[in-house]
């Protein structure tokens, strides 16, 4: 037999009884009348919470605004989130003609510009309750009539021991840096740091199966991908051998005060084994990069120069456009392997965190000459604050960096004119931060002209 849902009576003044209402008066009697409707809900809400519910039942839909538009069932067991975003991009150099870098032999004169790094409409959501999708489609890089792809995939989660399988176009979980695994929507700065660059040859992205679990009430993770590379950002890719894995751990020794204090480890392997000769089918011609040579390079930690436009008539392409900072030149290799260290503490709104790769080449030949196993180096370390106060998001369940910076400024930003005539403004969210990468490529053994790469910045 279920309980009967008695109204509660209104409690009423002893000065009410004796006279007319005062305002006091009022205001109790709509306390207790508010207070009787939400405790009618909660006993009835607490009658069905033992009824089962059947997944599709209601397909009724309400929209809301979280961080773009959702559609979603009164039970979630289907929603969708559709949203859009840009970032444009400008750059302004002051170089000295004494000491720049000789065009032959570094990176020669550089010019200003802006383009629009990223135009990018944004639909996820779940399906039936344990499916999942996302497509993320980049708008800003067309190849040979093809629009780009970031994240394009569909899954099932929620799965015994293993936990989540997603198929399709992923980020892959080499790193900890935002556009690396999680997007480039919770980047600290535009670029990805020096090392990340050179040794993933900035692959954000490749078309494979991934696996992803979290344990010990998600404060470890794991996560295992098998994918191609890519040699463009459309999701295509022909060559023989191209294959490549990772494998992630991560564990999170604090978290407190729901997130705001965290501190996470993590270590990766990515393993990439070279394309063969389509012709010949022979010995592998190289690992990651599209022209039949390994390119363990950077163009530092600000990407500008990107050939996006062909040159005008009657003028010269700026050497800087294209030339590396740093280069060990083609290095052809059967395989190579990169270790990944990294590091993340929250307190509030200060955060500082920090990677350490290792890039192994295997049986490396250069110049038609065998140089052997080669190793290169690359790291660095950044740290930010918010002077507003808010505090970065990270998320438990795939073990890295939220797919927002923060979940909402403190106070939204607006500058209006008040009714009184006075401005009125709102700060914001603003953050200070700073970074220091290096990109070691020196070898040590005379095989690899050596060379190293430094760079710093703050905003």
């Amino acid at each position: 037999n279920r309980a009967q849902v008695q109204p509660a009576q209104a409690p009423v003044s002893a000065e009410a009884a004796q006279g007319p209402l005062t305002q006091q008066d009022v205001e109790r009697l709509i306390g207790g009348y508010l207070a009787e409707k939400e405790s009618q809900k909660a006993a009835e809400a607490k009658l069905k919470s033992g009824e089962p519910y059947k997944v599709g039942t209601n397909l009724s839909m309400s929209a809301t605004w979280q961080n773009g538009v959702v559609f979603e069932t009164p039970n979630k067991d289907f929603w969708m989130r559709a949203g859009f975003r840009f970032q444009w991009d400008n750059v302004w150099f002051h170089q000295s003609t004494v000491n720049r870098l000789a065009p032959a032999k570094g990176i020669g004169p550089e010019i200003d510009g802006d383009y629009y790094r990223r135009v990018r409409p944004n639909f996820n959501g779940g399906f039936w309750e344990v499916g999942e999708f996302n497509v993320e489609i980049k708008m800003e890089n067309v190849a040979n009539g093809l629009n780009g792809m970031d994240d394009v995939w569909v899954g099932v989660k929620d799965i015994p021991v293993i936990g989540t399988v997603r198929l399709g176009h992923l980020h892959l979980p080499h790193g900890l840096e935002a556009d690396m695994y999680s997007s480039s929507k919770p980047m600290t700065f535009f670029e990805v740091s020096a090392g990340n660059n050179a040794f993933y040859g900035g692959e954000r992205c490749g078309s494979g199966l991934w696996l992803t679990n979290s344990f010990l009430n998600d404060r470890m993770t794991y996560a295992a991908v098998a994918y191609r590379p890519e040699s463009t950002d459309n999701g295509a890719d022909f060559a023989n051998g191209d294959y490549a894995g990772i494998l992630r751990l991560t564990g999170l020794p604090i978290w407190e005060n729901d997130g705001r204090c965290f501190l996470h480890l993590g270590a990766s392997a990515t393993w990439r084994h070279a394309r063969t000769n389509p012709v010949t089918g022979g010995a592998p011609t190289s690992t990651f990069s599209t022209d039949a040579e390994l390119l363990d390079r950077s163009g530092g930690d600000n990407r500008y120069g990107n050939d996006l436009n062909p040159v005008p008539a009657g003028f010269k392409a700026s050497p800087g456009n294209q030339n590396a900072w740093v280069t060990t030149g083609a290095i052809l290799s059967a395989s190579t392997t990169i270790y990944n260290l990294e590091a993340f503490y929250n307190n509030g709104p200060f955060s500082i965190q920090a990677e350490y790769q290792f890039a192994f080449i295997d049986g490396s030949m250069i110049g038609g000459k065998q140089t052997g196993d080669l190793g290169f180096t690359g790291g660095y370390i950044q740290m930010g604050y918010f002077l507003t106060g808010e505090s970065r998001t990270y998320d438990k369940r795939l073990g890295r960096l939220g797919s927002e910076y923060i979940n909402r400024a403190n106070t939204p930003f607006w500058l209006v004119r008040g009714e009184d005539g006075k401005i009125n403004y709102g700060l914001g969210a603003w953050e200070i931060a700073s970074r220091f990468s290096r990109l070691d490529l020196n070898t040590g053994t005379g095989a690899v002209p050596g060379t190293h790469l430094d760079t710093g910045g703050s905003f």
